[in-house]
């Protein structure tokens, strides 16, 4: 890559930013060698790690990165037989621990971090390296005192004789003669020995060896003959002891020279996994997001924000490399020109380098082989460079590279010359970039340029908006439209004299005027068309919150009326239940001659009033949930059009079944309806006219409410009752009638039998009077005649 593109384009700022966010030197370091590839699979491959790694911190801010140091000095040293400091290796054993945490917590993450996960599989855990290291020194770095036996006992006697000196001195600066020569009653240290402060005038009156003196010469520190033994002692064992903890040292040294190679492979995979966090931090902070690669050389730039400038930054939309190849942007100084110049650059460096780019989802850009960008004023005195001749050298060796996979990026295209020469030279330096297949986009104030964009297939004019109302830029990007330097404009707001800016205006030339007129014609046109779409945004925002407003209404109350047919549901199973268990405990007592027969006809009386009312509840709660459930599409049923198997409809029921049977003319039809077999009539059926998995419910569903589905697949429409005596026979009726009702089967068969005529009767003058009954007749022929009772449920 061009190292004049990568510093004007100012890619090192980005490296720094980069770098600050790593959390150890070993990430610093590679974001600071980062560097453009051209390879698409690698710039595939470095665009998915920063997406792993930023799906990783967004999920989890707290990755395990601490406590790791770059140990890769102290391990090269290891390798070669050197003796390592005690911080050297805590460093090695602190960086190892890290690496196990940070290993362990990447392989949990699950699946969907395969970059991440290869350079997690990089790193070795040294468990026994770190307990041995940790046994041996604590978190100051000495070594301490059960690092080995040796050591043990060696300080033991340390301690042990130092004791046995300061005792002796203790003894001396006690004694009554000792505050007549000591300078004061203390024991201290002198070149690791054990002395006593005497005044110089009393130097004869303490035997023993001087070892220091104060500053002003009246205080000598003697060593007392009484203890210059026990300090060769001591002297000799404290060089014992040093000699152990250096052997301990090497011993631990050792460990990390056997481990080198693992541990050099695990350091470096701790930089390549500080590195990837900190290019997902770094996204994470710009709001950025991974751009959609392609190797066609197109690129199109979504809301994208130049990611040096901080403050509100004006995002700009810019395409390149589909319809056009060229984009040519024009406007006045400090209009956002050269801003939209570097961001378009700054972004094909970041994308190539593996960075995201600060800009919108759906953002793409080409893996370009070469950025060349010639921006800024690099004019050199010493090289007798003018403005014109340094643009000139840098854009002769562009012309000599560039080809269909560059991107080029010219500022101020002509500048410095000659207007007309400088213009001239700019149209021909774009058609032979456009005709090498080069992506190029050129700032420019020369309307030749914007005549020539206008006029050349695959090249299109820009502009960076300025409001001239205001004398400020909007910093906007505008593709398609030509901008206007707004000299005049501009000239006549600060105050410069009318005549004057009419003067220079028709120096002009009436084709230049023109010009200029169509494209304050054409921004004047595309403000109100954006000023419109706005408008309609605004508009549309609106009427889809209303929308959602609407639907979470009807939401809400689809719960509320839930709630409330659930309440009303369970309330009639309660009293069903209630009910039943009065009736079971009623019939119990009678069997047992418990009660009387009056104490049994009112309880009965007051049950089936119950239920009649649980069944009217229900009947209600029914139709709400008829009301809620769609029904089939059915026709009315035409004559002799009924045939068993036919798919039918029962409004009544608002459930849907299967014929059974076929009747006689005038009589019922049998019809299945989920468990239950029931008999309609032919009036009261219409026929299903779609397949009942499209419309409506399911063959043999039934819309009811929770008490009456349960009733239906459990009760049978005929009751045997032969072989029961009167009293027990009447109970059941009772019970079994309840059910049917609940149920809401239309008709019932109650089998008695013929016999003496004695339970017939019974049970026909037990229905005659029952709440549930709308009337009965014996059955017919085929239904076995006068031992068989047929009845009629109310409710149906």
């Amino acid at each position: 890559m061009d190292e004049r593109t990568l510093r004007v384009l100012e890619f090192h700022k980005i490296k720094e930013r980069l770098a600050a966010a790593a959390t150890n030197n070993l990430g610093r370091e590679l974001a600071l060698a980062l560097a453009p590839v051209t390879d698409p699979d690698e710039v595939s491959a470095r665009q998915r790690e920063t997406t792993e790694a930023r799906a990783i911190l967004a999920s989890y801010p707290s990755v395990p990165l601490g406590g790791i140091s770059d140990i890769r000095p102290a391990v090269a040293r290891a390798r070669v037989g050197s003796t390592l400091t005690p911080q050297d290796l805590l460093d090695v054993a602190w960086t190892m621990d890290a690496s196990s945490r940070l290993r362990k917590f990447i392989f949990g993450l699950g699946e969907g971090f395969e970059t991440m996960r290869g350079h997690a599989a990089r790193i070795t855990p040294q468990p026994a390296l770190v307990r041995e290291i940790t046994r041996c020194l604590d978190e100051q770095g000495d070594v301490v005192d059960h690092a080995s036996p040796v050591l043990a006992r060696l300080r033991a006697d340390i301690r042990a004789t130092s004791s046995r000196i300061r005792d002796k001195l203790d003894s001396l600066i006690r004694s009554p003669e000792a505050s007549r020569y000591l300078q004061d009653p203390v024991v201290t240290l002198r070149g690791g020995r054990f002395v006593v402060p005497v005044k110089q005038e009393h130097r004869a009156a303490v035997p023993g060896i001087v070892h220091d003196q104060s500053s002003s010469g009246l205080t000598l520190f003697v060593e007392p003959m009484a203890v210059v033994e026990l300090n060769n002692e001591l002297a000799s064992l404290e060089a014992k002891e040093r000699e152990e903890v250096e052997r301990i040292l090497r011993y631990l040294s050792g460990l990390v020279r056997v481990a080198h190679a693992e541990i050099q492979e695990t350091v470096e995979a701790l930089g390549a996994l500080d590195f990837a966090f900190a290019k997902g931090r770094l996204s994470l902070d710009m709001d950025a997001v991974e751009p959609e690669l392609n190797t066609s050389g197109y690129l199109e730039i979504r809301r994208g924000r130049h990611p040096l400038l901080s403050g509100h930054v004006v995002p700009i939309d810019v395409e390149l490399g589909g319809r056009f190849r060229t984009l040519v942007v024009t406007g006045p100084n400090t209009g956002g020109k050269t801003v939209s110049l570097k961001t378009i650059g700054l972004f094909a460096l970041m994308t190539l380098a593996g960075l995201h780019l600060p800009a919108a989802s759906g953002t793409r850009f080409a893996v370009f082989q070469q950025v060349f960008a010639d921006i800024g004023d690099e004019q050199s005195i010493e090289q007798s460079l003018s403005t014109f001749s340094s643009h000139m050298t840098h854009i002769v060796k562009i012309l000599k590279e560039a080809g269909p996979g560059s991107l080029v990026l010219l500022d101020e295209l002509g500048a410095g010359t000659d207007p007309a020469e400088g213009a001239s030279l700019g149209i021909a330096i774009l058609e032979h970039l456009h005709l090498r297949g080069a992506r190029t986009v050129a700032t420019t104030h020369y309307s030749e340029l914007k005549t020539f964009a206008y006029e050349r297939e695959g090249v299109e004019n820009a502009s960076c908006e300025f409001d001239v109302a205001t004398l400020r830029p909007t910093y906007r990007l505008i593709v398609g439209v030509p901008g206007s330097s707004c000299a005049f404009e501009v000239a006549a707001r600060l105050g410069l004299p009318r005549e004057i800016v009419d003067s220079a205006r028709a120096r002009l030339g009436e084709d230049r005027v023109r010009v200029e007129h169509m494209i304050a014609e054409m921004e004047r046109s595309r403000r109100e068309l954006e000023e419109d779409r706005e408008r309609a945004r605004s508009e549309r925002q609106m009427m889809e919150k209303l929308v959602r407003e609407r639907d979470e209404e009807a939401r809400r109350l689809r719960e509320a009326r839930s709630e409330i047919l659930r309440k009303a549901r369970d309330e009639a199973a309660r009293i069903v239940s209630r009910a039943r268990q009065d009736v079971a405990r009623i019939i119990e007592e009678l069997k047992q001659g418990a009660v009387d027969r009056s104490a049994v006809d009112d309880a009965a009386r007051r049950a089936r009033e119950a239920l009649k009312r649980v069944a009217e509840e229900t009947f209600d709660v029914e139709a709400e949930a008829r009301e809620e459930a769609p029904a089939p599409r059915t026709r009315i049923l035409r004559p002799g059009e009924i045939a068993v198997g036919a798919s039918v409809y029962v409004p009544k029921l608002g459930s849907s079944g299967r014929v059974v049977s076929i009747p006689r003319d005038g009589e019922d039809v049998e019809v299945q309806v989920g468990a239950m077999k029931l008999f309609v009539s032919p009036k009261d059926l219409a026929i299903i006219d779609e397949e009942p998995g499209k419309a409506g419910p399911p063959a043999g569903g039934v819309f009811i409410a929770p008490v009456a589905r349960e009733k239906a697949a459990a009760v049978s429409s005929e009751l045997d009752l032969r072989g029961l005596t009167v009293e027990e026979a009447l109970a059941e009726v009772d019970k079994y009638l309840d059910d049917a009702c609940l149920a809401g089967l239309p008709r019932a068969r109650i089998i008695h039998g013929k016999g003496t005529g004695a339970l017939r009767q019974a049970v026909r003058d037990f229905v005659r009077s029952h709440p549930h009954v709308r009337g009965f007749e014996p059955g017919g022929p085929a239904e076995g005649g006068d031992g068989v009772t047929v009845v009629a449920i109310r409710g149906n």
